[in-house]
Formats: C-alpha cells, sequence, structure tokens
C-alpha cells in the first residue's frame, strides 16, 4: 500500500528528520538522514507511535507510544535506541514538547478523564498540572516559546 507520512521535525543541526509513517502497517517513527533517501525504523511493536519531538540539544526524541489503548510518553535515543517511558497509569499522557532549554517537556494528559496541560522534568520527575481551566475544558497542542527580552 502506499505510505502516508506525517508529523516531521527536522533536528536543530538540520542533519536528521523523523517523522511518523504507517508503511509497516501501523503508525511507527521513522528517521531520515537528509541527503539520503532510505529511512530507517525507529520504533516497532504492537500499537502505534507518534507526536514526535527532537530535544533542542539533538539526541533525544520524545514521543507518544499507544499500546493497549493507552497513550504514553517515550523518550529516545536515536542513534542508539534506548527507549523508556516518561509516563505511566491508566489514563493518555501525549504531545510532548520540549523546553528550550531541553530540562523539561510539556504534555496532555487525562487523568481525570479530560485533557490538560501537565508539564515534568526530562527525566519524569517533577510531574505537575501547568493550568487551571474549568474542569470541562480541553487542552491539547502545547508548546514552548523562548523568552526574548
Amino acid at each position: 500500500h502506499k505510505a502516508i507520512d506525517t508529523v516531521p521535525d527536522l533536528s536543530p543541526d538540520n542533519q536528521n528528520l523523523i517523522f511518523v509513517s504507517d508503511r509497516s502497517g501501523k503508525e511507527q517513527i521513522y528517521f531520515l538522514k537528509l541527503g539520503t533517501k532510505i529511512p530507517f525504523q525507529l520504533t516497532f511493536g504492537r500499537g502505534s507511535n507518534s507526536d514526535p519531538v527532537w530535544s533542542p540539544d539533538g539526541t533525544l526524541i520524545a514521543y507518544s507510544r499507544f499500546r493497549y489503548g493507552i497513550s504514553q510518553i517515550h523518550l529516545m535515543d536515536p542513534f542508539t535506541g534506548e527507549d523508556h517511558a516518561l509516563t505511566r497509569g491508566r489514563y493518555n499522557s501525549e504531545q510532548p514538547a520540549w523546553s528550550p532549554d531541553g530540562r523539561q517537556i510539556v504534555y496532555v494528559s487525562s487523568p481525570t478523564g479530560i485533557n490538560k496541560l501537565y508539564v515534568m522534568f526530562v527525566d519524569g520527575t517533577g510531574r505537575r498540572r501547568l493550568t487551571r481551566s474549568p474542569k470541562d475544558f480541553e487542552e491539547g497542542s502545547p508548546s514552548w516559546t523562548p523568552r526574548k527580552y
């Protein structure tokens, strides 16, 4: 079948591209060194993977892994394949976005059934809700803007 490639993210050094593709039958994350033509698959297994984003220093990728009906935030070294979960639980955590200094990740989580914004340190500690919106107000698509004063 024809592959659908989505959600591209260019590395900070403009040398590598990560993206989501269904070319293997499930949405998985792929890596392409610019100037080459053949991407290689970074994620495998059941379920799907999405929302890949490079760390500001270009050494890690945060992404959403969907398994058994739940999404969790994972951190991967795309050069070694080392991968581990930053979030756990019976509710979705997804849509990661790096802080400009690379020390924190903002993400969407739904422990109450409604999507809210949360932030944590890159090692998975210090998780806290970021906003205090009305209880039935859905939040999503987080991003950081560097401060320039």
